[in-house]
């Protein structure tokens, strides 16, 4: 009988120990051979607890990670493949990434399955987010496919409307397609990630395209016909998007950020982005009767969703793109909850080239070739998101950024785990400064925000400029620099500190990095 008894014992014992033994993916950070990289994408999240977290927050803000580093990793993937073999191919495509790359925070995808695991000695909550890349494809499809179908509805019931002389409803179908473009645009960017081999899913995303039985031309055209305003200058412009927006959205009340527009899918403002901005602030507050409002985001309490800083100044962000065209200049507006990040309104005009040439300010930063040359540098090889998560944000956010000559520029970063960070600012005259060198961010300060000692005046030279920050579980290798009125700036090209940040050789197996980027205009008085 105590035979029998230890024997039970032991094999409790060791069925104990083999369902608390860690799983692979979180011995190797994210990886498994469960879940190979060819068949699915996934996502890794880790938080420890702490003094004032307990493990439920915990594991919430693990699997809250692991879905953001899935999502990242595929804002990875557009990023690279929107880059120059798309620009040549078809630039219609290139816009369809504009959705998808410049409002990210608005991206969700569908289908995520989830794994965690706690480990009670270290303390520290793991996630892991995953999903077939054969399933989200076909879901994807299915979503394209019913998108199509609800804005041909909508163009349908729209001209229904229009012949029976019902102007006001008519004007309301039609404004609706635009959300629904937006959301087809980042169906159809999704898609595109998930298929592997660059060549054939540009490919085949030219086939789905051609599918497409309402072009977005037909709906510009019937809201201008209702609207009735004639765009023969940048306010008019202003006013156009304002009004439409406001018609879409009925909104009764709403504290309103609008940022800078920014040209293309490069992230990049200019001149004309912040006279614009100005100009669409006034339109939104005479038009609409929303309250515009300026964010400068120095709380040590942020919490960011996507990449949307969730503050108290603002329910919604206006944002925007502008896309120079053979017919004009198109711009395109989406208008984002900053609750959860959601779009939930869009506008779209195009005007003439030669009413904006009357303003007289540039449509691009000053230094636009060299920046888009280095941007397309930075995609080559750019690594995906690890197990360390590494945030960087500004007093004016994340994304959209134009400082004005004199405006202070602070930086804040936010590390999951004690590491070291690196920063390099790329100045618009090409110098590379070496801001930030192994400064070492311990245990008492991870998951917090912490701001960068210094803060930055913009100056001249002025255009597109590029804050770039690393971190490391282990320390970095030195960096050759020369002092040059009081910053480090660095002596290598760009190409050759990129392979030496992402292709060194690992200390330890279990080391980690993460890398990321703001990119940011600076303009003159």
């Amino acid at each position: 009988m105590q035979r029998i008894l230890r024997i039970v014992l032991l094999l409790l014992y060791f069925s104990a120990a083999a369902f608390a033994q860690k799983p692979d993916w979180v011995k190797e950070y994210g990886k498994s051979i469960s879940y190979p990289e060819q068949l699915y994408l996934t996502g890794f999240g880790m938080h420890k607890v702490t003094g004032g977290i307990d493990r439920a927050t915990s594991l919430r803000k693990a699997t809250e990670s692991a879905r953001g580093n899935l999502i990242q990793s595929v804002r990875v993937s557009l990023q690279s493949t929107s880059g120059m073999i798309v620009e040549e191919r078809n630039q219609r495509i290139s816009s369809y990434f504009s959705s998808a790359t410049q409002a990210t925070s608005s991206m969700e995808i569908q289908g995520l399955e989830l794994k965690t695991f706690y480990d009670d000695d270290e303390e520290m909550s793991y996630a892991l987010a995953y999903v077939s890349r054969a399933h989200l494809a076909s879901l994807y499809k299915e979503k394209e496919s019913k998108l199509r179908k609800s804005i041909r509805q909508s163009l349908d019931a729209g001209k229904t409307d229009e012949e029976q002389g019902l102007k006001t409803k008519a004007l309301d179908e039609y404004l609706a397609c635009y959300p629904l473009f937006r959301q087809l645009e980042e169906a159809q960017a999704i898609l595109l990630a998930v298929r592997t081999g660059t060549v054939k899913a540009i490919a085949e995303l030219e086939g789905d395209m051609a599918k497409d039985e309402v072009d977005e031309s037909a709906i510009r055209e019937a809201v201008r016909r209702l609207v009735q305003r004639p765009m023969v200058s940048a306010e008019d412009l202003a006013w156009y998007l304002a009004y439409c927006l406001k018609e879409q959205l009925n909104l009764k009340e709403a504290t309103l950020l609008v940022t800078p527009f920014t040209y293309r899918d490069t992230k990049m403002g200019s001149p004309f982005s912040r006279f614009f901005k100005q100009v669409l602030e006034s339109r939104v507050a005479e038009v609409a009767r929303w309250t515009p409002v300026q964010q400068d985001l120095k709380s040590r309490s942020l919490e960011i969703v996507g990449d949307t800083i969730r503050s108290p100044q603002a329910d919604y962000i206006l944002r925007g793109t502008y896309w120079e065209r053979e017919n004009g200049i198109k711009f395109i507006s989406t208008f984002q909850r900053v609750s959860d990040g959601k779009m939930i309104g869009s506008a779209e005009a195009v005007i003439d080239t030669s009413i904006l040439e009357k303003t007289p300010l540039s449509l691009k930063p000053q230094n636009f070739a060299a920046a888009l040359s280095d941007q397309k540098q930075f995609g080559k090889d750019e690594a995906l998101p690890s197990g360390l998560s590494l945030e960087v944000w500004t007093n004016k956010g994340t994304d959209d950024l134009v400082f004005s000559k004199g405006e202070r520029m602070q930086a804040y970063v936010r590390v999951n785990m004690p590491c070291y960070i690196r920063f390099i600012y790329h100045l618009a005259d090409g110098k590379r400064a070496l801001l930030v060198d192994n400064h070492y961010i311990d245990q008492s300060k991870v998951n917090r925000v912490y701001p960068i000692p210094e803060e930055f005046e913009c100056d001249e030279p002025f255009g597109a400029e590029f804050l770039q920050a690393f971190a490391r579980t282990e320390e970095f290798e030195p960096v050759h620099t020369q002092e040059v009125e009081g910053y480090k700036i660095l002596q290598e090209d760009l190409e050759r500190f990129l392979a030496s940040q992402r292709g060194m050789k690992k200390v330890k197996r279990d080391t980690l990095q993460a890398e990321t980027r703001l990119v940011m205009t600076t303009v003159g008085e």
